[in-house]
């Protein structure tokens, strides 16, 4: 079983304090934002990463001549950081050699490359961080959710970056503006903000309503699965910046989480991510990936370049890069 283990305090866009996650088996690894003062646990992770490379890569490494490899996950596999696997021989990452992307099943696969271009919204973005949601009730118990800075830096480099995008942050993310905005469409939607473990699904600023009184429950303010999917979302690109946004239950059907709603509500595709993110590094990350993406690079691309960015500036352990992945089409965007 995969074991990355990180038990530290530090600015964390999970709505859970100490949540366990595992690639196998999620009751026995603890990953959360890390304020770079943590042993690096590179080597205790090395045994499962190449345990797994050797049993799902190598039978079929030799047959695939691309440079991408699509993978299809089935049940738990969907918890697997594929772009971690590591060759025991070279001590090369898969993510070293190639670009990996994920898709729900092969059906769905074949309808987005079918799918004509013109059928999802050429352009607009929708930028959504650092919602103030501070005092609510979360699984029958007041909490208080701190403040993302990071999450705030990241969207204004994203309303700078992308044009003609709508911006919302703290008092203004409300569930419901940001409810309506996802239907009013948009090329990109990005949202930054806390996820939870179980599902991906997103904390936002409250509902006001003078009809309201007392502390807000989950229905004022956290985006659902259901929500989302009764929404038709004709988005190109959807990223989740935000712990656990591409967790969910694992079902015959697959996993199903918030990532796997957007792509039902009719996104093309999804980047989400797996476990707990360190915050300052996931701007870093961020503002790497949209850097290539504006260039004209592809998703899949452009996920690849920023991990390998992430590495070269010192962070080389995977609980840094890996936990983000693509999942549904490799889109290409102009975004200028």
């Amino acid at each position: 079983m995969l074991e990355i283990k990180e038990s530290v305090t530090c600015e964390n866009r999970s709505l859970d304090d100490y949540v366990t996650t595992n690639a196998i088996d999620k009751d026995t690894e603890s990953m959360s934002r890390d304020d770079g003062t943590s042993k690096d646990n590179l080597d205790q992770a090395s045994h499962p990463l190449e345990m797994l490379y050797n049993s799902l890569v190598t039978p079929v490494l030799t047959h695939v001549q691309h440079d991408e490899i699509v993978i299809v996950p089935d049940g738990p596999m969907y918890r697997v950081p594929f772009a971690a696997l590591r060759d025991p021989n070279t001590g090369q990452y898969l993510s070293d050699t190639k670009r990996i992307r994920l898709a729900p099943s092969i059906a769905i696969l074949k309808a987005l490359n079918e799918c004509p271009v013109d059928h999802h919204s050429q352009k607009g973005a929708l930028i959504v961080g650092n919602p103030s949601v501070g005092e609510v009730m979360f699984r029958g118990k007041k909490r208080v959710f701190e403040r993302l800075p990071s999450a705030e830096t990241e969207v204004s480099f994203l309303s700078v970056t992308l044009r003609q995008s709508t911006t919302l942050t703290a008092e203004q993310a409300t569930k419901a503006v940001v409810l309506e905005k996802l239907r009013e469409g948009s090329a990109i939607i990005h949202i930054a903000a806390h996820g939870s473990s179980d599902n991906g699904e997103i904390a936002l600023a409250p509902n006001v309503s003078p009809e309201r009184q007392g502390i807000p429950e989950e229905d004022d303010y956290l985006l659902t699965m259901r929500e989302v999917q009764e929404i038709g979302i004709k988005a190109q690109l959807v990223v989740l910046s935000c712990c656990y946004s591409g967790r969910g239950e694992i079902r015959a059907e697959g996993m199903v989480g918030l990532s796997r709603a957007f792509l039902a509500a009719g996104a093309r595709s999804v980047v989400a991510s797996l476990w707990a993110i360190d915050d300052t590094i996931t701007l870093s990350f961020m503002v790497s990936f949209y850097s290539y993406l504006t260039r004209g690079e592809s998703a899949s691309v452009s996920l690849h370049k920023a991990m390998h960015d992430i590495r070269k500036e010192g962070h080389r352990n995977p609980k840094y890069w890996a936990p983000f992945f693509l999942i549904g089409d490799d889109v290409i965007l102009k975004l200028r």
